[in-house]
């Protein structure tokens, strides 16, 4: 149980909504920088029944970062698909994408499982719908990690015409 900064408090809520301290750099000794994406960051999408949006989020980082990073896919869907389906997925390089045997297991059990697989440092938790664009910064999600005491790093998320979003990463200083 946390300390509680009011000694007359005699309730267990009195230290909720505590501001946390601010995240801290860490001192350059300490510093273990990723420089490779695509050997630090993998992309987890959990969907179902939805593998043309996990194909079209995958387009989009190739088409905005010009690279591939890791991606697992967790799909709770029936399956399998169509075997031209199947091929599609099959062409998309780094893309491990699961169609699991419990139908329905719901979002946090598929992120839970697809979590599970990752093998690199960071993982990028994306909605199928998500679309990267241009201004989604990978590299600064990854610099935030690497160089602070901060263990999550999160971002805005925009909502476009077409029911996609990307993330916005802002450097400690906005």
């Amino acid at each position: 149980q946390a300390p509680v900064d009011n000694p007359d408090c005699n309730f267990p809520a009195c230290n909720i909504n505590k501001r946390p301290p601010p995240v801290k750099l860490l001192p350059s000794s300490e510093v273990k920088r990723c420089y490779n994406l695509s050997e630090c960051v993998t992309a987890v999408i959990k969907t179902a029944r939805r593998p043309h949006l996990v194909l079209r989020l995958a387009q989009s980082i190739r088409d905005t970062k010009g690279y591939d990073i890791p991606m697992i896919a967790y799909d709770d869907g029936v399956g399998p698909y169509p075997d031209e389906m199947m091929s599609k997925i099959a062409t998309v390089s780094n893309l491990k994408y699961i169609i699991g045997d419990e139908k329905d297991i719901g979002i946090a059990l598929g992120r839970t499982r697809a979590v599970e697989m990752v093998e690199t440092k960071y993982f990028l938790l994306c909605d199928d719908d998500l679309i990267f664009e241009v201004i989604t910064d990978i590299e600064l999600f990854a610099e935030i990690l690497d160089t602070t005491d901060a263990s999550v790093a999160g971002g805005k998320f925009h909502r476009t015409k077409l029911f996609g979003g990307y993330f916005h990463f802002t450097s400690l200083d906005n």
